[in-house]
């Protein structure tokens, strides 16, 4: 779609849409059937909590893992439009990967149990790191698909391991 409209207008048009359906769920969640808040939200009340060493750290979490997702795909996607110097070919790859993350998800949540969680992190950050040298030595156009692939399998171990 990007490719198709001249200057902007294409990522104008992609972000607009996927603000609209965001919005949109964001609505529609609110009606969601056996959703039932039993009390009243204090939004302005949470957003003024000040003092919580807890919510401290998590805030801290939240953004430093915030950070190193988007430093990490930006780099990784720069990277991979170096290799294949087209953004219709990457955005595919990047819904292979997403597709394959279902499944992988699926599948690693029913095998992840709170005392294997250092186990999980620590296989994904090894393989994670194969596939990155993999990609990062190799450059070619399979490397990439490999490693998206491999991005794929691994990615949600450590979202899964993290928030279980």
């Amino acid at each position: 779609m990007i490719s198709h409209f001249a200057s902007l207008l294409g990522y104008v048009i992609l972000f607009a849409l996927s603000l609209a359906l965001f919005a949109l769920a964001a609505l529609l969640s609110r009606y969601l059937r056996g959703m039932q808040i039993l009390q009243k939200m204090h939004v302005i009340g949470v957003l003024k909590e000040r003092g919580n060493r807890y919510w401290q750290t998590d805030a801290y979490y939240h953004f430093s893992n915030g950070m190193r997702e988007a430093i990490f795909n930006q780099i990784f996607t720069l990277f991979a439009y170096t290799i294949v110097t087209s953004e219709k070919v990457i955005g595919q790859y990047q819904s292979l990967m997403a597709v394959v993350g279902i499944f992988s998800s699926t599948l690693i949540a029913s095998r992840f149990h709170r005392h294997n969680q250092r186990s999980f992190h620590l296989l994904a950050a090894i393989l994670n790191a194969l596939i990155m040298f993999i990609l990062g030595y190799f450059q070619t156009p399979w490397a990439l698909r490999t490693t998206y692939l491999g991005l794929g399998l691994v990615y949600c171990w450590n979202q899964k391991s993290f928030n279980p």
